[in-house]
């Protein structure tokens, strides 16, 4: 691991950790999930810790350096949408089928993005995909 790496690592864990003790802090304040039969709680627990993940995250992946295959501009976009309905989520309930077809999207849109940086077009690269499989 180079040194720049292990900086970029290290930044990420601090800023996901500020972010743990805000959300801490606000606790009170935030949605939170009801104890139900699929859950494995027994009490309200917040929703919204996905947000103190990111924080770590976001600036990170941005501001450090990546291979060419995990560009912002190639995954920003889906992971943005992702974030999207999974925060719409933890604060209003969305459906099984919306929250899914939006994940179908965003991998999709990732998916093609990557398929843009293959040297053949990506039409053959599925057949042999779909062929080997």
């Amino acid at each position: 691991m180079t040194a720049a790496t292990l900086i970029c690592v290290l930044a990420a864990a601090v800023l996901a950790g500020m972010g743990l003790v805000a959300l801490m802090r606000w606790r009170d304040r935030l949605p939170a999930a009801a104890v139900n039969a699929r859950t494995l709680h027994e009490g309200a627990i917040p929703r919204v810790g996905g947000l103190a993940l990111w924080l770590g995250f976001l600036p990170l992946a941005l501001a450090c350096p990546a291979p060419d295959w995990l560009r912002p501009e190639l995954w920003l976009g889906p992971w943005l949408l992702l974030a999207a309905v999974s925060l719409r989520d933890d604060v209003r309930s969305v459906g099984v089928p919306a929250r899914l077809g939006v994940h179908l999207v965003a991998a999709g849109w990732f998916a093609a993005s990557l398929a843009t940086m293959l040297p053949q077009p990506w039409w053959l690269v599925a057949c042999a995909f779909v062929a080997t499989a």
